[in-house]
């Protein structure tokens, strides 16, 4: 069939389309090398920086505490705390079945179903970042938040005020009639 398409046409064009078939495979074999490159690189990264406490995920989904990390002659072997409070187990598992570090928090919804914002972690890195963006707020956000705060707060007051108001007249009545 390639015979074929490289005589029809005298043959000259057909070569260039074969050299750009070429070359485009090429292209996209080096691309593909160069990701799978990084990828095992972000990966070897990853599994030399683990340290007892952290939370991770297997590749097969379990999620999981690093509790200890011991060398064999196979590899790193990491045992890790499955389960909640009440019903904790170990596992002992290969270093290169660990997927990910995981990061996540669980949410938490308030009465009305609005997300609350979860509570700040322990990690001083990442309370470090959570600092950092309040840094970033101008005065002007900062001065805005402040003055919408102060209209709610004066807003729950005179409302708070004005059912006082409203009661008293009723005290007033019952005390008279209770003198009487």
């Amino acid at each position: 069939m390639i015979s074929n398409l490289l005589s029809s046409n005298g043959g000259s064009g057909s070569w260039w389309i074969l050299l750009i078939l070429v070359a485009v495979l090429v292209i996209m074999y080096i691309i593909s090398f160069v990701r799978r490159k990084k990828y095992n690189q972000q990966t070897v990264d990853m599994l030399e920086s683990l340290k007892p406490g952290d939370k991770i995920k297997t590749y097969s989904g379990i999620y999981g505490t690093i509790v200890s990390i011991r060398e064999t002659t196979d590899g790193k072997v990491v045992t890790i705390e499955t389960g909640d409070e009440k019903h904790k187990s170990y596992t002992s598992i290969d270093s290169n079945a660990i997927y990910c570090i995981d990061k996540k928090e669980d949410i938490v919804y308030d009465t009305n179903g609005n997300i609350i914002e979860p509570a700040s972690s322990t990690d001083p890195a990442e309370t470090k970042e959570n600092e950092d963006v309040k840094v970033e707020q101008t005065d002007a956000e900062v001065t805005e938040e402040n003055k919408t705060e102060s209209v709610e707060n004066a807003e729950v007051v005179e409302q708070e005020n004005a059912e006082t108001e409203a009661k008293e007249p009723e005290k007033k009545k019952k005390s008279r009639k209770k003198n009487n």
